[in-house]
């Protein structure tokens, strides 16, 4: 026995009890307190392996030390640590950033917030001129991207002027759209119909959805550029955008009987700090039958990919102005 253990407080029958228990077994000392110690006769196995009594009294188990260490909340482990018994571990890469844990329960990410809703990817409007950078570079946000003497900007000004910088009650910052990369949840939205119609160059970048788990991302109820759009950062607030419209196939052109603005609704977006990389590009949409200079546009934008870095990447010649089809 380790020195300094005690009698139980039920009396010297409780002592005699225990002292016919096997050694090793766990044995609950001043169990009126809050507080259960415990007293072996040799050093615990590890905690992986202690079980849980089926009854009787409220047992310690080694993970509640750690918990009452962070109670009050000044030193809880960051958000991608995980306790596992009484040690930390860092969580796997494909659980993403920003995923918190504690006690093997796990807040969902953006990306797995978004399955129920039918979304596994998201989409960015691009020129073909575009491409070589993109595969190299990733996707800049547009206060980076235009330092690029190459980029093909197929942006609307007035659309672009009214995306300034303002202050976010809801987000309590100054939010400046031009610092991050926006992906939309739709793929035919009228920013595509309309660069789509004029120019047969203009390519739908298909992106995995878990980009949307990076640090700091925030999602819009409706394009940025519009006065009585909403920012959030909180996953669950999925729900308050008009997921009817935004899955919606068909036209999202003007306004429908309800009043509602079908094109700022379809037009709701995932807003990235800084850039996204390359790494999460899945395909690369180009219009059907498209040309260039005789060239068809597909076997331009093949013959990009094959000479970049992701090779692996797809080239589906689906687009049309209306969306992927």
């Amino acid at each position: 026995m380790l020195s300094g253990a005690r009698p139980g407080p039920e009396g010297p029958r409780a002592s005699q009890a225990s002292a016919g228990q096997v050694a090793g077994t766990w044995r609950p000392l001043a169990a009126e307190r809050k507080v259960v110690r415990w007293t072996v006769d040799r050093p615990p196995p590890k905690p992986a392996t202690i079980p849980f009594p089926s009854g009787g009294r409220r047992w310690q188990h080694p993970l509640c030390t750690e918990l009452r260490r962070h109670a009050d909340c000044s030193s809880l482990p960051p958000s991608n640590l995980v306790l596992r018994g009484n040690r930390r571990a860092a969580l796997p890469p494909s659980q993403g950033p920003g995923v918190k844990s504690l006690l093997g329960r796990r807040t969902m990410s953006l990306s797995e917030q978004l399955r129920p809703y039918g979304i596994a990817s998201l989409w960015n409007v691009s020129h073909l001129d575009n491409l070589p950078s993109l595969l190299e570079r990733g996707l800049l946000c547009w206060n980076d991207a235009n330092q690029l003497a190459s980029r093909v900007d197929i942006a609307d000004r007035h659309v672009q002027n009214r995306r300034r910088p303002r202050f976010d009650a809801r987000l309590n910052k100054i939010f400046e759209p031009h610092a991050h990369v926006p992906l939309f949840f739709a793929d035919n939205t009228p920013m595509l119909f309309v660069t789509a119609s004029a120019d047969r160059r203009v390519i739908l970048l298909e992106i995995h959805s878990e980009a949307a788990d990076a640090p700091n991302v925030c999602f819009s109820d409706g394009n940025v550029a519009a006065a009585d759009h909403c920012l959030y950062s909180d996953p669950a607030d999925l729900a308050h955008l008009d997921w009817q419209i935004i899955n919606s196939r068909r036209p999202a052109w003007g306004t429908d009987h309800d009043g509602i603005d079908w094109k700022c609704k379809r037009s709701a977006e995932v807003l990235i700090p800084g850039c996204c990389p390359a790494t999460f590009i899945r395909t690369v949409h180009v219009q059907r039958f498209a040309k260039f200079d005789g060239i068809p546009v597909l076997e331009m934008a093949r013959s990009f990919v094959a000479s970049s870095q992701r090779p692996d990447i797809g080239v589906s010649e689906d687009l049309l102005p209306q969306g992927v089809w």
